[in-house]
């Protein structure tokens, strides 16, 4: 009979959890597809007109968006080889990502403001928005989940 206790030979007593390898891939993929956003930003904020409502908006969204940028990739680079100063870097690039959705909300209500009474589109707009930052708030909370995770298993090993 064998032994079920025991784990097969070779393999290792405490695997890196397939979860937060999964969100840590997931983003840094995410914080790639991040860089020419913020190129784009800083184009458009070159060819915007000073005097546009959203002109001074678009200063925090290239400043959150470079953070997600350097953080994420190094937060994720580390925590992928399992260097404990990634935990430090994701919670930074957690903090940019929550400074980028709320620069997102301020420039909702700007654009909004700018569309006059149509409720149409107004309602349209804020569907889609919504949509954006319940999807953006499910995968920062996942990623959140996995990091902690990852501690927890990085205390055990």
């Amino acid at each position: 009979m064998e032994n079920i206790q025991n784990p097969p030979t070779g393999m290792p007593l405490n695997p890196y959890p397939v979860f937060s390898k999964t969100l840590f891939i997931m983003d840094l993929v995410f914080s790639c597809l991040r860089i020419p956003l913020v190129l784009l930003g800083i184009i458009g904020m070159i060819s915007m007109r000073h005097e546009d409502p959203i002109y001074f908006s678009g200063y925090f969204e290239i400043l959150t968006g470079a953070g997600i940028v350097v953080c994420g990739l190094w937060a994720n680079i580390a925590l992928l080889i399992k260097n404990p100063m990634g935990i430090t870097l994701a919670y930074y690039n957690i903090a940019f990502t929550i400074g980028s959705m709320l620069v997102g909300i301020w420039q909702i209500i700007i654009q909004a403001s700018m569309l006059g009474g149509d409720t149409v589109k107004i309602a349209s707009f804020s569907v889609g928005a919504g949509f954006t930052f319940i999807v953006r708030i499910a995968v920062l909370s996942c990623y959140f989940i996995a990091l902690k995770k990852f501690k927890m298993w990085l205390e055990r090993s």
